[in-house]
C-alpha cells in the first residue's frame, strides 16, 4: 500500500514540475524593468506551492527546482541562468507548505481558506517581493524602487488568485485521497 502512494506521489510531481513548467514558460507575461525582464506574471508557482501543500515541503522544493532548471534548459527567456532564482523557486515549494504546518499544529483538521491565504501571501511576499527584488538588483541592476513597486501590485492580485485555487485543488487532491482510502478498505 505505501509503494503505491509513493508512486502516485512521484508521478503528481512530475505533472506538477511540468505543469509549472508550462505555464511560467508558455502562459506568463514577461514585464521590463530597467531593460530586464524582471518580472513574470502568470501562474508558474501554483503547482509548486500545490505540490509542497499535497507531498510536504520536501516534494515541494523538489519540484520548484526541477520546474525552474529544466524550464531554464527549455526556454531561459534569453537571460543568464541565474542561481539565485533557482533558490527562490525551491523555497517557493518548501516554505508555504512549512508555514501550513505550523498553522496546523493545534489541529488536524484539513487546512481551511484562511490557513492556505495565510502560508501563501507570507511566502510570495518574502519570496517574490522582497527576495526577488533583490536578487533582479543585485545580478541584473534593476530599480529596487520600480521593481519594489511592480512586485508588490503584481502579487496582491497573484496572492488571492493562488489561494482560492490552491485550496479548491487541494480540498479536491484530499477528497479524493480520503475516498480512494476508503474504497481500499
Amino acid at each position: 500500500m505505501y509503494e503505491r502512494d509513493r508512486t502516485k506521489l512521484i508521478v503528481l510531481s512530475g505533472l506538477l514540475t511540468a505543469l509549472s513548467i508550462v505555464f511560467s514558460r508558455l502562459f506568463a507575461v514577461q514585464i521590463l524593468l530597467g531593460g530586464v525582464g524582471a518580472l513574470r506574471l502568470g501562474l508558474g508557482p501554483l503547482p509548486v506551492i500545490i505540490a509542497g501543500f499535497l507531498g510536504g515541503p520536501w516534494i515541494g522544493a523538489a519540484v520548484g527546482a526541477a520546474a525552474d532548471l529544466i524550464g531554464y534548459v527549455i526556454n531561459p527567456f534569453g537571460a543568464a541562468f541565474v542561481p539565485h532564482i533557482t533558490a527562490v523557486s525551491t523555497l517557493t515549494g518548501m516554505l508555504p507548505a512549512l508555514i501550513l504546518r505550523v498553522l496546523r499544529l493545534r489541529t488536524d483538521a484539513q487546512p481551511g481558506f484562511i490557513s492556505h491565504l495565510i502560508a501563501i501571501a507570507i511566502s510570495q511576499a518574502a519570496l517574490h517581493i522582497g527576495a526577488m527584488t533583490l536578487i533582479m538588483y543585485s545580478v541584473f541592476g534593476v530599480p529596487i524602487k520600480a521593481s519594489l513597486i511592480a512586485r508588490t501590485i503584481a502579487q496582491v492580485i497573484q496572492i488571492p488568485v493562488y489561494s482560492i485555487l490552491t485550496h479548491i485543488i487541494v480540498n479536491g487532491a484530499y477528497a479524493s485521497l480520503v475516498l480512494s482510502n476508503r474504497q481500499r478498505a
